[in-house]
């Protein structure tokens, strides 16, 4: 049995696809035991499976195992049939590997909300999304917070319903939620997913999203088009005639647990305070070169995603003044035995001093930064404390 925590990715065009193909099936599952599938099924008019669709499987030692489309069986067990739309869709299925000696079944918890439109108000949205299949309309510049697959919902029944289309007023005692805020609520789970994505998000991610805003996420698009309202000439009504879940099974507390990882870089930290008061610097050049340049590479990569991207999500990342990627060159340094203090001394002091204003920085960083940084003020700090006799070194070497 697999119990787990998944989400739904809703196709609402196919106009990417090649001719003859109706559309595609996709799956992807991680395991406990570290294994990980993902495989895609692309579906012809004639019912049969495209040729060109594929998978991959991780052992657990990390292999990874090419699936081609003659190595899997997938077969639909079951449909759900709406009683609104009368449209129907696959509701559980058996996925066979036999290479891997793998046979799994699949039955999703699946959102059901359907729109309170009029048959003239569904005829301008498919001619909309006629016209926006168009080769010279159908491909456009991807933004994290403002243009993506759920926000191109909204815009598209906010372009189509004008004036008819009305959210509701927010009571200005509403707690303010940012963008990073929001994602991290569907992270609790995920602490490395959660660390990563704070280190590579900026200062845009920190601004409070409003209403409107918040439907970057397919849950918030969900919950505020229920609040809204049409309007026309007879009056009002919702937008939403009917919300629920369909083929839902609750997924067990414990999975939604909030795990963290933060200890272990307080042990980062402690383990630099310790041998930086009590080792020798030169002792420790195997733990501080690697350290510096991770965070020298962190830097900049950070840096890139800045200024060589078009994601207005990674601009100003103030991550970078403490992962800096001079931080590189402290490592050439230890590699090449050319200490130099000064370097290490202005390093130790701008990294501590970063923690200091830890409260006015107005980005908001991840909380296994503090450790992270310390620790790096700690091992510069260290390099910095005593002469060597670097010369004497040399040529005895």
């Amino acid at each position: 049995d697999v119990t787990g925590l998944t989400w739904k990715d809703h196709e609402y065009s196919t106009s990417s696809l090649s001719p003859g193909t109706l559309g595609w099936d996709w799956f992807s599952l991680q395991f406990d035991r570290g294994t990980a599938l993902m495989l895609y099924v692309l579906r012809k008019e004639d019912g049969t499976i495209s040729p060109t669709s594929a998978g991959t499987f991780i052992s657990e030692d990390g292999t990874v195992k090419t699936l081609k489309s003659d190595d899997w069986q997938l077969e639909v067990l079951d449909t759900w049939k709406s009683p609104t739309s009368k449209g129907e869709y696959p509701s559980k299925w058996q996925l066979s590997i036999p290479k891997l000696d793998l046979t799994l079944t699949g039955k999703p918890m699946m959102a059901n909300q359907e729109l309170n439109l009029s048959l003239e108000q569904k005829t301008k949205i498919f001619n909309f999304l006629e016209n926006n299949a168009l080769p010279q309309n159908k491909y456009y510049q991807y933004d994290f917070f403002y243009d993506n697959c759920s926000t191109r919902l909204r815009d598209v029944l906010e372009e189509v319903l004008g004036d008819e289309l009305v959210y509701p007023e927010i009571s200005g005692d509403k707690e303010a939620t940012t963008f990073r805020e929001l994602i991290e609520e569907y992270l609790v789970s995920m602490p490395w997913s959660d660390l990563g994505i704070d280190l590579a998000l900026g200062l845009p991610c920190d601004k409070e999203a409003d209403f409107r805003e918040m439907m970057f996420l397919p849950d918030y698009l969900k919950d505020n088009l229920q609040t809204a309202i049409l309007l026309n000439d007879s009056g009002e009504r919702p937008l939403v005639s009917s919300q629920g879940l369909v083929l839902a099974e609750r997924i067990p507390e414990e999975l939604r647990a909030k795990k963290r990882v933060n200890w272990i870089f307080w042990i980062l930290l402690v383990f630099a305070l310790l041998t930086g008061y009590l080792v020798s610097p030169k002792k420790m050049a195997w733990f501080d070169v690697p350290f510096f340049v991770l965070s020298g590479l962190l830097g900049v990569f950070i840096l890139l995603l800045w200024f060589a991207t078009d994601h207005s999500a990674t601009k100003w990342n103030l991550n970078v003044l403490w992962a800096l990627p001079s931080w590189l060159y402290g490592a050439f340094l230890l590699i090449a035995k050319r200490i130099n203090r000064k370097f290490f001394k202005i390093h130790a002091i701008v990294t501590f001093t970063i923690m200091v204003f830890w409260i006015v920085i107005p980005q908001s960083y991840h909380q296994a930064v503090i450790p992270i940084t310390l620790a790096l003020a700690a091992r510069s700090w260290s390099w910095q404390k005593l002469k060597f006799n670097v010369s004497k070194d040399t040529h005895a070497a």
